[in-house]
């Protein structure tokens, strides 16, 4: 059911009841709450989108889940040890794909690093329509995953990019004019649509 914080009560309640230390179910009860503790920090990380601190933090709890399956059993137990100390497979299975989760976001996070890196040197370099691009690329990344930080952040660049590709339809624009005004013989009015096209560029 992936809810490591419902285990970690239980995994409690075992060890209040498996009291004397250093019998096999109490190290294997400890290492199933240690994994529940990294467990619930890989959850915490991820909801931060911090990607690498959760994988960290996941396969750190995987690690302690074949620990716990290879404590071996005590006499007076189930016959099976797993029944009692070790994960089912569908609770390692839910474990792991909190990796698989965590290994989407660090991906994630650089693609969104990615566009955003390149669409600023593209900005620089005045290539709006191709700065635009990427960070509407960006923002959609940054929406997919709820990351409120990241889309204002795209949002801002979007709207740099915006209105730099306005600036220069507007330069094209004056251009165009000049052109037309020329054509007419008439360098005067050229000469006012040059001066527009100057305080924009």
């Amino acid at each position: 059911q992936k809810d490591p914080d419902g285990a970690l009560v239980h995994c409690q309640q075992a060890l209040d009841l498996e009291t004397e230390p250093g019998t096999n179910e109490r190290t294997a009860l400890e290492a199933l709450k240690g994994l529940c503790e990294s467990w619930i920090a890989g959850n915490a990380s991820l909801s931060a989108w911090q990607g690498e601190d959760g994988k960290a933090n996941f396969e750190k709890s995987v690690e302690l889940a074949e620990a716990a399956a290879c404590t071996p059993s005590s006499a007076g137990y189930y016959k099976d040890k797993e029944a009692l100390v070790a994960l089912s497979e569908e609770a390692l299975q839910a474990l792991k794909s909190r990796v698989s989760d965590a290994e989407a976001e660090i991906e994630r996070q650089a693609a969104y690093t990615n566009l955003i890196e390149s669409g600023t040197a593209h900005l620089n370099e005045h290539k709006a329509i191709q700065s635009l691009d990427e960070f509407t690329q960006a923002h959609g990344l940054a929406e997919r995953a709820g990351n409120d930080t990241e889309c204002q952040e795209a949002q801002s660049l979007m709207d740099a990019a915006t209105t730099e590709l306005d600036r220069q339809k507007a330069v094209k624009e004056q251009v165009q004019s000049i052109v037309t005004c020329l054509e007419q013989k008439d360098p005067d009015g050229a000469l006012v649509h040059c001066q527009q096209a100057l305080d924009l560029e």
